[in-house]
């Protein structure tokens, strides 16, 4: 999976939730060029969608621009498609979401994986904690854009503060905790966190567009606060789900 990838995709607004899946299915199987070569059979596995709806959904994101699609032929003559996603530097937000928004959080914050590392040796300076917070400081960034737009997405609204939240996240991850568990632990969590987010809310958006209720429904006007003290990404793994 290409970070970079998923975390273009999820700026983008494709105008339906099925769309919007596939796009994030694909941008799971990329690399960080952009380059991947899945089935229809497997995109609609995934996806829980028909073969035909996979291929509808998939000739929609070939026109609006964000993916192009050639044709491969193997060594036995069976043929494969092989997608490259066109995703660097788009972003597609109503106006009228930007404008009610501070500016700190207009910006796109750095994915969790171009994150410096923790320096371990704590010592007598103050300048790891200093480094620690930093760190801490970009990954709420991250996950706060991962929720508002995975909030967007399901159609859900999202009136929790943002201080408020940064200061439950904060309890959540102490300094002291991040310096002695280490940044891959971090990382890994703050992923996991932020893929967990983004599948529930992908569940949501596809029952609502199916006229059906999702097992996730409960998510659907929890505010961040919860979803912190609940940790349930920690007992789910996103990528068999996904």
């Amino acid at each position: 999976m290409s970070i970079k990838m998923m975390f273009s995709a999820m700026q983008i607004e494709t105008g339906n939730p099925v769309t919007k899946i596939v796009l994030l299915k694909l941008a799971d199987n990329a690399n960080d060029k952009g380059e991947c070569w899945p089935s229809y059979e497997n995109i609609a596995k995934v996806c829980e969608i028909s073969k035909r709806t996979a291929m509808r959904h998939i000739d929609k994101l070939i026109e609006m621009g964000f993916l192009t699609k050639q044709k491969r032929k193997g060594e036995k003559g069976n043929t494969s498609n092989l997608y490259n996603l066109s995703l660097d530097g788009v972003r597609v937000s109503p106006p009228s979401d930007t404008e009610s928004l501070p500016p700190s959080d207009t910006e796109s914050p750095d994915p969790v994986s171009s994150l410096e590392p923790v320096n371990q040796n704590v010592g007598s300076s103050t300048q790891p904690a200093q480094n620690t917070s930093q760190l801490r400081k970009k990954a709420f960034e991250h996950f706060w854009l991962t929720w508002r737009q995975a909030k967007k997405m399901a159609g859900t609204t999202n009136d929790a503060p943002k201080g408020h939240s940064e200061t439950k996240f904060n309890l959540l991850f102490p300094v002291s905790m991040i310096e002695k568990k280490g940044a891959e632990w971090f990382r890994y969590e703050i992923n996991q966190m932020c893929d967990f987010c983004n599948y529930v809310h992908i569940e949501i958006a596809e029952a609502r567009e199916n006229n059906r209720r999702s097992a996730f429904d409960r998510f659907e006007r929890m505010m961040p606060e919860k979803y912190f003290t609940q940790k349930q990404w920690r007992d789910f793994n996103c990528e068999v789900a996904v």
